[in-house]
């Protein structure tokens, strides 16, 4: 099932975060690469920490349909959402959960992958 932005859940702690840090907080890689530089602030923090990971997975996903041309929100049968680029599904919070939690793949370097 194919999802508007309406039918998403949006990151607005997280952006509210970055605002009040001066930071950038739109739907822009600028964005993830705030939430990069500012990771283990905002894991420390205790009202945005436990949700980080979840709230970056909505920034990341927000951010690849802004800026790669096709991609766009679906939904699993099981409610899940992720990301379509042509056929290729991204589990946002999967990806989100590595970096935030293993160290890896910065979730910049997701966006520069599909955008063109």
């Amino acid at each position: 099932m194919e999802v508007g932005p309406a039918g998403v859940l949006a990151p607005d702690g997280l952006r509210q975060w970055l605002a009040d840090r001066g930071e950038p907080c739109g739907d822009a890689r600028a964005a993830l690469a705030a939430v990069e530089r500012r990771l283990p602030e905002a894991l420390a923090d205790p009202e945005l920490g436990p949700m980080v990971e979840n709230e970056a997975a909505l920034l990341l996903g927000a951010v690849l349909v802004t800026a790669v041309d096709g991609a766009r929100w679906i939904v699993w049968p099981n409610g899940h959402p992720v990301v379509r680029i042509g056929h290729t599904e991204l589990d946002v919070s999967a990806i989100a959960h590595d970096y935030v939690c293993r160290q890896g793949e910065p979730l910049t370097a997701v966006v520069d992958r599909y955008r063109r």
